[in-house]
């Protein structure tokens, strides 16, 4: 009785996992080992994971995710695209890689057209995904990519900070406690989500930047704003004289419609008290 009790348990468990899959599980019953990451976005730190975002569900017009990764001692990160089922649409629908690095402002992204390894900088300390999607997203499904830590040093401090907001309202400082500094060396990112990770052009927000102190001479630590656009990735558009922060700035403010992506770079001398962003929502034109 006892061997047979065994025997209807272990059948039992083997059905109940075939039939609804487990949370490391997703199309044809994949079995991964590593953790899985489902919600639209974060900030992830470990060495290897999954991110499998609607693989076998239909994606929804004007999503906007990022994903930001950054793991300990990591030089830079192998990408494997499990499942695509993106209809790919130029200026509208996609997947892109961005490596953030300290001696270059900002890599050009990297387009994902499908399933496969996908070929990134071999210096690539924090790896942004950005999945986008416009008005017509007719026989779209999501989409599964796999990412791998590769070690080794890259110069970058183990004090920077990545950090996402989506929420109607944020409030970020810089570093996060009064009266403390940053570090040297630093590569800290803050992007900025249209609210419920969905664009409306219609909608406008606000980013609004505040300084608490920075290093004044040279410019050399500095905060550089980088804008989304389907058609190009992140770019950072060196005309705008408002899109390059120093020491000597006190005050800032961005209205936007899409993803905003302020990046913050330290030298190896002095440091400060740094800055704050604010995030809120703009009134539309018809509210009352």
């Amino acid at each position: 009785m006892q061997i047979f009790a065994q025997t209807f348990a272990v059948f039992l468990a083997t059905f109940v996992a075939l039939t609804l899959g487990t949370p490391a599980e997703f199309q044809n019953h994949v079995v991964l080992e590593e953790p899985l990451y489902v919600s639209c976005g974060g900030v992830l730190n470990t060495s290897t994971a999954t991110i499998s975002y609607k693989p076998d569900s239909s994606i929804s017009p004007n999503e906007r995710c990022v994903w930001t990764i950054r793991s300990a001692a990591t030089r830079g990160y192998s990408l494997d695209v499990l499942s695509f089922g993106l209809q790919s649409q130029p200026e509208e629908t996609g997947v892109v890689a961005t490596c953030i690095r300290s001696d270059i402002e900002l890599l050009p992204s990297v387009e994902i057209f499908g399933t496969g390894a996908v070929t990134l900088s071999s210096v690539c300390p924090i790896l942004v995904i950005t999945y986008y999607s416009g008005e017509n997203v007719d026989n779209s499904t999501g989409f599964a990519v796999t990412y791998n830590s590769i070690s080794g040093s890259t110069g970058v401090s183990s004090g920077s900070r990545q950090y996402i907001s989506n929420g109607d309202e944020g409030y970020v400082r810089h570093p996060s406690t009064a009266c403390t500094t940053y570090t040297n060396l630093e590569v800290s990112s803050f992007i900025f989500m249209p609210p419920d990770n969905i664009h409306n052009p219609d909608k406008k927000s606000s980013v609004t930047y505040t300084l608490n102190s920075l290093e004044e001479d040279g410019c050399i630590d500095n905060l550089r704003v980088f804008r989304f656009s389907p058609s190009i990735g992140w770019l950072h558009n060196y005309s705008i004289p408002e899109d390059y922060i120093c020491g000597n700035t006190t005050f800032k403010s961005w209205a936007i419609d899409d993803m905003l992506m302020l990046i913050f770079r330290s030298d190896v001398s002095d440091v400060y008290n740094g800055f704050q962003l604010t995030y809120t929502n703009l009134p539309t034109s018809n509210s009352v």
